[in-house]
């Protein structure tokens, strides 16, 4: 009588394929999550969807260190050396995303006296004051968290939308004063043209 082969190894191997796979999809999972539990996190709060024109907004940031280390200010200028310690700042570019991820290309908020520093695990909330345009109905603001340490820094942008509304009363009365000025100089300097340039005008006659 023939002896028929056992089933067992074959059973063992469909299992430790299926345990393989689903550790695999696991893993995949679960690397996004543990990436960024450490990394620091930028919220804006209650963002606003509108501000006037001509004018200016403020907007509240909340800055989450999840890191094991204390979170200072970066040195934002041109030819600044890089620092060593972990260092954050806020940045943020109107109208159009900058084409270059650099600080000359954008707008920094300073949101952190010289010396101060975000503790690990500790959350702060500061206000960032952002300019609104003089024109147009709809306003694009990309907010930037910039982290990183000896010259390598990760953005983390948050883009708005906002409506403009009409500019502020105090606004349009500095206008409407600029272009009375404007108009009265003109008007001056055409009738002192006319007073200088007529008695010319007489004595070659």
């Amino acid at each position: 009588m023939k002896r028929l082969p056992s089933l067992r190894p074959l059973a063992c191997a469909h299992h430790l394929q299926i345990a393989s796979a689903a550790a695999s999809f696991l893993v995949a999972a679960l690397l996004p999550v543990l990436a960024g539990a450490g990394a620091p996190q930028l919220t804006v709060v209650a963002p606003p969807t509108e501000a006037p024109r001509a004018s200016s907004f403020w907007l509240r940031v909340r800055i989450t260190n999840d890191g094991a280390e204390a979170l200072r200010p970066c040195n934002t200028a041109e030819d600044a050396p890089p620092s060593d310690m972990p260092c954050f700042a806020i940045a943020y570019r109107r109208d159009k995303r900058p084409p270059q991820l650099k600080f000359s290309r954008v707008e920094t908020a300073p949101v952190l006296a010289q010396g101060g520093f975000v503790p690990p695990g500790e959350t702060m909330e500061r206000l960032v004051r952002i300019p609104t345009a003089s024109k147009g109905r709809e306003q694009s603001i990309f907010v930037y968290l910039v982290t990183g340490a000896g010259g390598r820094f990760e953005w983390t942008e948050v883009p708005l939308r906002l409506r403009l509304g009409p500019a502020p009363t105090s606004v349009r009365r500095t206008v409407w004063l600029a272009w009375s000025l404007l108009a009265l100089y003109l008007v001056l300097t055409g009738w002192l043209i006319t007073r200088v340039t007529r008695p010319r005008s007489a004595s070659k006659a």
